[in-house]
């Protein structure tokens, strides 16, 4: 599985910066107020925060403080206190639209979508014309899965403010997540002319020209954001995926490594690790990702198949049937899961256990010529050559040039005495690329078992 390749883009904050004027001489609490609107425009966000706390010591009852302390939180990642703090400014002035426009970002930021839809609703109630609020609640409706509304917000932000960079980048996330990957590639050229230095800009055509399959341009757009924002673990991630791609494992490797020592609990780069290390040979060290990914994320399935073909290879197959069990339990439907049980159970000498989970992956997926194969060759261990035939027949109408089905196909045959489909099956087999010798020592085991 491939890592997940959007992020948060970098969401517009709107600063409420009005300085408190003078009419009839400013309170301690109103200059330290205007002192923090100095040091949130410098970005000196702790000790505008410090002006603040200040501030609100002096008069619990300034609304615009809660909400620019909120700023200040948000911006440091504090996104809990931004949302108190936002609470209280609203309380305080219920009419401060701003704050909930700004509440809805920082619900978004903490994927509480309808949360965030909620405010933005009464911001541009109040407030139709903002492109701010536009692009927020676009952002959220994406990740609520609503595509139609998503687009008509972020397109609305667009034609409110053309040069609202971030609400190009939302609008080409959603366009990728479509599969619409020109439009995608535009938009984010256009929210990169807007502003230059936009790493999630650059990070996600990267991630647009993964799924065009074209690594190269991707590292090309990966290496530009790195260079803009050098702790941006998703670029990583995703200039791991390309190099991988192209083959440059140990560079891939170093910047997964990067990713997390980044960002100590970012899943998909954890994830991908384990893959890439699972590749490379590494499977203890595949099997310690794939168990941090299930600590953060016990209902991630494919870490656990993951984990469990892991632990197939180094010979743990009762704790490779383990995890299969779990992923089955998430997703009952998951034809892989059913396979990879199969398998271990078989390498245990389970075979009836092993038929069992052959027959429910060709129930959820009749297509699978892989199941059918292990299944008759379970069939012929269990001494049912009959039934490993009839599964043989389903292969070779699926995929009549599989040398190995014929072969296959002519052992059971020769268990069942019926030599002249043996001999046909035989010469099929060899005519398709099967050594003839090796066909001939196959028929020889089931003619001496016979």
């Amino acid at each position: 599985m491939a890592i997940a390749k959007r992020g948060w883009p970098t969401i517009v904050l709107t600063v409420l910066v009005v300085a408190i004027a003078a009419c009839g001489g400013l309170s301690d609490a109103d200059k330290q107020y205007n002192r923090g609107v100095d040091l949130l425009r410098e970005s000196r966000l702790e000790e505008a925060i410090a002006a603040y706390d200040e501030a609100i010591r002096l008069d619990s009852t300034l609304a615009v403080a809660y909400h620019n302390r909120a700023l200040a939180y948000e911006n440091l990642g504090f996104l809990d206190k931004a949302v108190e703090d936002y609470g209280e400014a609203i309380w305080l002035d219920p009419q401060l639209t701003v704050a909930f426009s700004n509440r809805g970002g920082a619900y978004t930021k903490l994927g509480r979508f309808q949360d965030a839809v909620n405010d933005l609703n009464r911001a541009l109630d109040d407030d139709p014309e903002s492109a701010t609020g536009h692009n927020y609640r676009g952002l959220a409706f994406l990740y609520l899965g609503e595509v139609d509304k998503s687009l008509n917000d972020l397109t609305e932000a667009i034609r409110l403010d053309p040069s609202l960079s971030v609400a190009y980048g939302n609008r080409g996330n959603l366009y990728d997540r479509l599969q619409r990957f020109e439009e995608a590639i535009q938009d984010y050229d256009r929210a990169i002319e807007l502003d230059p230095k936009n790493a999630w800009g650059y990070s996600n055509r990267g991630g647009t020209f993964l799924d065009l399959d074209q690594p190269e341009r991707a590292i090309q757009d990966l290496d530009q954001a790195i260079k803009v924002d050098p702790d941006l673990p998703e670029a990583y991630a995703r200039r791991a995926t390309a190099n991988t791609l192209l083959g440059n494992l140990d560079a891939a490797l170093n910047d997964y490594d990067k990713a997390v020592s980044i960002n100590p609990v970012f899943i998909e780069a954890y994830f991908g690790r384990g893959s890439l290390l699972d590749r490379m040979g590494d499977l203890e060290l595949a099997i310690a990702d794939y168990a941090v990914v299930i600590s953060l994320n016990p209902k991630f399935t494919f870490a656990y198949i993951n984990r469990g073909v892991a632990y197939h290879r180094v010979g743990e197959d009762r704790q490779a049937i383990k995890d299969f069990n779990r992923a089955i339990a998430l997703e009952p439907e998951l034809a892989v899961a059913w396979y990879n049980r199969g398998v271990a159970h078989e390498d245990l000498e389970e075979v009836e256990l092993a038929v069992r989970d052959y027959t429910q992956v060709i129930v959820l997926d009749p297509g699978n010529v892989d199941a059918y194969v292990n299944r008759a060759l379970a069939y012929s261990n269990l001494g049912h050559p009959e039934l490993a035939v009839r599964d043989m027949d389903v292969v070779v109408g699926l995929a009549p040039d599989y040398a190995r089905a014929y072969l296959m196909r002519a052992y059971a045959n020769t268990l069942l005495g019926l030599d002249s489909n043996t001999q046909t099956d035989l010469d099929r087999a060899v005519t398709l690329g099967i050594d003839r010798s090796t066909a001939e020592a196959t028929i020889a085991e089931a003619t001496s078992s016979r």
